[in-house]
């Protein structure tokens, strides 16, 4: 195993567990497992429903009502870590 090698494995295996964690976290939003958070999901996460729409309105970012997975594992930005 060369150090190109063990890097890229290393590196895959960092996204597999990033993967896993963004996943885990994005059900704990998605009240009733529809697939995607909608503002009704955020409200009990944060002090106030002014807050919470302001969070919904920052990671939905196509404006559709509903935050995706992908729209909040852009948001988490983990791909670059």
């Amino acid at each position: 195993l060369d150090m190109d090698e063990f890097i890229a494995a290393t590196f895959r295996d960092h996204m597999e567990i990033c993967d896993e964690n963004v996943r885990s976290a994005f059900a704990k939003f998605d009240r009733g497992c529809k697939g995607y958070i909608v503002e009704n999901d955020l409200y009990e996460f944060f002090p106030n429903r002014e807050y919470a729409n302001k969070v919904f309105a920052t990671i939905d970012t196509n404006s559709d009502g509903a935050i995706s997975y992908e729209e909040f594992r852009a948001m988490l930005d983990c791909e670059t870590h």
